[in-house]
């Protein structure tokens, strides 16, 4: 018999694939494609550009993501949680699904932000640098593959569903830093707020 936190995850993966179906028909020629692709960073949040990415969310006002290099800001309209299944290693088929917490919804964004750090606490990783790939491993005495990135012009996180594609461009990195950052107590604020609406749904 099927568990009803199974059934809960099955229900949450078909409504986000019929979400991110539905986002791409609706797009016009002039709109923006749904973005797909991950990129990791230095900053010291997750940060996602389409809202059909999130299986749960709370909308947010006067949020912003700050640039760690560049003098700019990044509007932050939502904030919510965000499921992604990965490849674990580029010499495995093996794959598993990733639950970032407290993602940042960021319309504007050229692309959607993995921050290593925090992905790294969360769940006791090291990454190893290297080419083609960059890998993510736990931090045991017997290291477990975790996920791993193609290395492009930045780094990409390998989805294991075969959905690709990313409006980022060359000439956007020279406008916009992906490596952002938010002021921790905004976070904890922004954080709250998400659970508050959770237990309002429950």
């Amino acid at each position: 018999m099927v568990s009803d936190t199974a059934e809960y995850w099955r229900d949450v993966r078909a409504d986000r694939k019929r979400r991110q179906l539905e986002e791409a028909k609706s797009h016009g020629p002039s709109a923006p494609t749904p973005c797909y692709d991950w990129y990791f960073h230095s900053g010291n949040v997750h940060f996602a550009r389409d809202r059909s990415a999130f299986t749960s969310y709370a909308p947010l006002a006067n949020a912003q993501l700050n640039s760690a290099v560049l003098d700019q800001t990044l509007p932050a309209i939502g904030i919510g949680h965000v499921e992604l299944r990965v490849k674990i290693s580029p010499q495995s088929n093996a794959t598993h699904v990733i639950q970032l917490h407290d993602v940042f919804h960021t319309p504007t964004a050229p692309c959607n932000g993995l921050s290593d750090s925090v992905l790294g606490v969360e769940h006791n990783l090291t990454m190893s640098f290297g080419r083609p790939y960059c890998t993510m491993q736990t931090a045991t005495r017997r290291p477990v593959p975790f996920c791993y990135a193609v290395v492009d012009r930045l780094l990409r996180l390998q989805r294991a569903d075969g959905l690709l594609g990313s409006p980022l461009k060359d000439s956007a990195t020279m406008h916009f830093s992906i490596s952002t950052s938010i002021d921790p107590q905004v976070k904890a604020a922004c954080k709250e707020a998400l659970e508050v609406n959770c237990d309002r749904r429950r």
